[in-house]
């Protein structure tokens, strides 16, 4: 049997606490925490005949906790043979997604977010073969109710000017566990040119760490609901590099794993944002997107709490159907530090994570992390990807000897890293060392830009955020 995959965490920076000074962005009401749960299948032969008869189900089961509003499934061990399945369906809107093996240990053992609180878990076997699966834990997200008055603490530069978005570059992201220093999540993630995502380091979200997106409204009241299963993606399986420290120090970057239902990886379905190391002067537009609360207008229950500060105090009331969906705003950049980049753009819990972005040229410049604005004047705060940490750990993401190409690539030097890609292939393979990978952003590049010639150096060359065309 199987053993549930091994995290493998390429790379982990750790630093001192946030400072108090503004506050961190993240929402409790996509809290997730894991209890044991141990079902056991047991070994079920599949029919006899060979690969032309069709599977068939062997076992059954459904895994309930009785009052949640989400519910993730964990397979501790598993064996599925080639092609046999595992299937698991909500009970609330029948919504399924579907594993084999490899698709399995790709998600870690975690199955996505599934509406209500129970989920039918079938075992579908294969002809001439023998499967089996073991349970051990759920991870719930359950309403958590609190009734109080408004605490005051807001990061609206003013009144709320955000609005609906279709960004599908942008996912809400959740942990599995809250309850043991697993990550909670909570917050926004996005995509880049680089095949990985990108968020806030004090999300923590490497364990069971899931992006969702196309995610439909919250209840009447704010309480979420699950993205289609199609729409899931688990995140930080296999990479997954943070920091967590004061402003400008806050950051995490994490892999993307395909879907299990399409087989599809998440940028070449949502597309992905090209990254800038070029901060534009003040007053310059910049826009933040990503799934904040919303209380504006007040939702169906206008005295439940939906957001609270550290020390427990409810900090807003009343919650509506937009809450924690995407949305998105637009507003001046205020200032910049080495590492930080500060703005005048409308942003609440749950936006920690989320890309700042110049809308001038739609390239993401910073991390959003932090809220600092209030009704009369301040600024919101992001870490910059300029951050020479940051930057450090996005070149490893690209592996060892690894180089980058992005034809879209802002005004800069073409030196092959992550924030100062090369503009065509022939370039980047030039900077590749003997036995290195390439990775060359989505797009097409043409012979009439360059993109021709012969080349002797031995390396991988791969396509980690889209469809490449090289040399019509």
């Amino acid at each position: 049997m199987r053993l549930a995959h091994t995290l493998h965490v390429a790379a982990i920076v750790v630093a001192a606490a946030l400072s108090a000074s503004s506050h961190a962005q993240v929402s409790e009401l996509m809290r997730f925490e894991t209890s044991p749960r141990v079902v056991r299948s047991g070994d079920h032969t599949g029919p006899a005949g060979g690969v032309d008869v069709e599977p068939e189900l062997r076992y059954y089961t459904v895994v309930t906790d009785p009052g949640a509003n989400l519910m993730r499934v964990h397979f501790g061990a598993f064996d599925l043979g080639r092609v046999s399945e595992i299937r698991l369906s909500s009970i609330e809107d029948g919504r399924t997604q579907r594993f084999t093996d490899e698709t399995l240990v790709a998600w870690d053992g975690w199955s996505a977010i599934f509406n209500g609180d129970a989920v039918l878990v079938e075992l579908i076997v294969a002809a001439d073969e023998t499967a089996s699966f073991e349970i051990d834990e759920i991870a719930s997200n359950r309403p958590v109710v609190q009734f109080g008055e408004d605490g005051g603490v807001a990061t609206l530069c003013g009144s709320d000017n955000r609005s609906a978005s279709n960004d599908s570059r942008v996912g809400r992201l959740s942990g599995a566990n809250c309850g043991s220093g697993g990550g909670c999540g909570g917050c926004t993630a996005w995509l880049t040119s680089l095949g990985c995502a990108l968020t806030a380091g004090h999300c923590g979200t490497a364990s069971g760490g899931l992006l969702e997106f196309n995610v439909p409204n919250s209840d009447a009241d704010g309480t979420p609901n699950a993205a289609d299963p199609d729409d899931q993606y688990p995140v930080g399986v296999n990479y997954y590099a943070f920091q967590n420290a004061d402003e400008g120090f806050d950051w995490a970057i994490m892999d993307v794993g395909p879907n299990s239902n399409t087989g599809l990886r998440a940028q070449a379905v949502q597309g992905y944002f090209h990254l800038s190391p070029v901060i534009p002067a003040d007053d310059a537009t910049l826009r933040v997107t990503g799934f904040g609360l919303d209380d504006s207008p007040s939702g169906s229950s206008p005295n439940l709490c939906c957001s609270w500060d550290s020390n427990g105090n409810c900090t807003k009331n009343g919650c509506n159907a937009t809450s924690l969906t995407l949305q998105t705003s637009t507003g001046p950049k205020t200032d910049d530090t080495t590492n930080t980049l500060l703005y005048a753009v409308d942003t609440e819990p749950a936006n920690s994570g989320s890309p700042v972005i110049r809308s001038s040229n739609d390239f993401a410049i910073a991390i959003h992390t932090n809220g600092g604005c209030t009704s009369s004047g301040g600024a919101n705060l992001g870490t910059r990807l300029t951050q020479a940490t940051l930057d450090q750990y996005l070149n490893i993401f690209l592996g060892t000897n690894g180089r980058f190409v992005d034809a879209a690539a802002p005004s800069g030097l073409p030196f092959g890293t992550a924030l100062n890609p090369a503009w065509s292939v022939p370039s980047g393979i030039s900077l590749t060392p003997s036995g290195g990978t390439l990775s060359v952003a989505g797009g097409t590049y043409s012979a009439a830009s360059g993109n021709t010639g012969t080349f002797s150096t031995p390396m991988t060359i791969i396509a980690p955020s889209g469809t490449v065309t090289i040399g019509n």
